[in-house]
């Protein structure tokens, strides 16, 4: 489809070596470029740039073929980039026959990507630039009002180079693959969170993840940093059903306007819409998260501790893919498994009320005869293996009429999981109240069990053989609710 794989587009001013030593800007960034995406690629990439100094010489039909024929368009920003007829020329032909072959975009990705050399202000970067987030290859003290651009021994400029050459590798493979795949717009719209600069690898992973299931993401360009922000989120988070935020160990930009960061703004704004609007709100964060910034640190331990997660959202802390299978579980609900049904308490009817067991593999000899003790109760059950799927486990605990969660031989990261699950509750999509949670420890003994919290709970201690009565609490209380007709409980 594609005879190039890249267009470098630059002006050859910022090649010009500042030291005699060096070897030009631009030459050094295009060899490391071939070797790098030839190594990502598996063979070699097929890169072109224009040697020729820009004279006054006619836009050679050779270098329209060559600008036409390739996958991907490189801008290398800088002031002379700006000022430079011919560079504007190459972005704006590239643009163009873009449109006449394929499009300039793969899903909601541009095939243009702009490398910023040299620091210029945002505004005066060239109009088919603007929407682009970017690539910096510099450094600005706002302090001193001076910045520093990275050559290729500088550490963040290896950083900043593998991101843009890993980002590249995959558009090259996407537009490969657009002839024999063909993505059906599935008509839902997800706000995914502009992140800080640490998670911007979950954000790309999460965002080619959606696109290749056909639905739109959002923002479709940078947001402003300036004052005009929360009018630019608002108006994405008015056309989403669900809203996802990937919170990292960096605080992120704070606007000048503002005294929150860009990050916060928009988890800060998703829960209003929330409210207001029924929007549904994923955050995932990874484990064991050690930020550096106090106002970081503050923010991870009032969301693992829920002090300062909305009513409706669903905090997760496990893998990318599970947070994946979320957001799609989210957006397409599943199909009941083939578990017992539940009714709404207080309309008459008289079914069995359905306890949600749960326990780790190692538990699951010792958990019989409670399973036991609760059927012979007239309660029915629901008890997943180890191996069930994240999709059945959401689904117990949005339809179960109560949870029994049994810790022996499990660890104390297993029991901490389990108590976060129930702690979520209130984002899943219950039409009920829960009627009665309860957690039942048995031998042996650990920290996690004996400093164990949560609001509403019935904690059951257990040594030995077990013993019926010590359920008899917890059994009560689903019943009384389930024969009184009461419409109150707890979540």
């Amino acid at each position: 489809m594609f005879e190039s794989d890249l267009f470098i587009s630059y002006a050859h001013l910022d090649n010009e070596p500042v030291y005699s030593s060096d070897k030009g800007w631009v030459d050094a960034f295009h060899s490391m470029m071939d070797i790098r995406l030839s190594q990502l690629l598996g063979r070699r990439a097929e890169i072109w740039r224009d040697p020729k100094l820009q004279g006054n010489y006619h836009f050679s039909e050779k270098l329209l073929e060559k600008i036409s024929q390739a996958a991907i368009f490189i801008s290398i920003i800088s002031p002379r980039y700006i000022k430079s007829e011919w560079c504007l020329k190459e972005l704006q032909e590239f643009h163009k026959r873009a449109e006449r072959h394929g499009g300039g975009r793969v899903g909601d990705e541009s095939r243009v990507f702009k490398v910023v050399k040299t620091q210029v202000e945002r505004d005066e970067h060239p109009e088919e630039l603007q929407g682009l987030l970017g690539y910096d290859f510099f450094e600005f003290d706002r302090e001193t009002d001076h910045f520093w651009e990275f050559d290729k021994n500088h550490e963040k400029y290896e950083r900043q180079f593998e991101k843009l050459a890993q980002d590249i590798s995959k558009m090259i493979k996407r537009l490969g693959n657009r002839r024999q795949t063909v993505i059906k717009p599935s008509g839902k719209t997800i706000y995914l969170a502009e992140p800080a600069s640490d998670m911007e690898e979950a954000y790309i992973q999460v965002k080619d993840d959606l696109q290749l299931h056909g639905h739109r993401v959002l923002p479709d360009k940078a947001l402003s940093h300036n004052r005009h922000i929360r009018e630019e989120v608002s108006g994405y988070l008015t056309e989403s059903q669900l809203s996802v935020h990937l919170i990292g160990k960096v605080y992120g930009v704070v606007p000048d306007t503002e005294s929150i960061s860009i990050v916060g703004i928009q988890r800060e704004m998703a829960s209003e819409h929330a409210s207001d609007s029924g929007l549904s709100q994923i955050i995932w964060m990874p484990q064991g998260l050690k930020p550096d910034d106090a106002r970081q640190q503050t923010l991870i331990d009032e969301l693992s501790n829920h002090s300062d997660l909305p009513r409706g959202a669903v905090l997760l802390q496990n893998k990318l893919e599970d947070l994946k299978t979320l957001i799609h579980e989210r957006l397409n609900p599943p199909l009941p498994p083939s578990l017992p049904q539940t009714t709404t308490a207080g309309n008459g009817d008289h079914s069995p009320a359905v306890v949600y067991v749960i326990c780790d593999k190692s538990d699951y000899q010792a958990v019989e005869p409670i399973e036991d003790y609760l059927f012979q109760n007239e309660l029915d059950l629901y008890s997943l293996t180890s191996g069930a799927s994240l999709k059945k486990h959401i689904y117990c605990l949005e339809q179960c009429d109560a949870v029994l969660l049994y810790c022996g031989n499990a660890t104390d990261k297993w029991l901490e999981t389990k108590r976060m699950d129930l702690l979520q509750m209130p984002g899943y999509k219950r039409e009920k109240p829960l009627r009665a949670k309860a957690f039942y420890f048995s031998e042996p003994e650990t920290r996690g069990k004996n400093r164990f919290k949560l609001q509403g709970c019935i904690v059951i201690p257990g040594t030995g053989e077990f013993p019926p009565v010590s359920l008899k609490t917890f059994v009560n209380k689903i019943k009384e609710y389930k024969g009184n007709g009461n419409d109150s409980g707890e979540y």
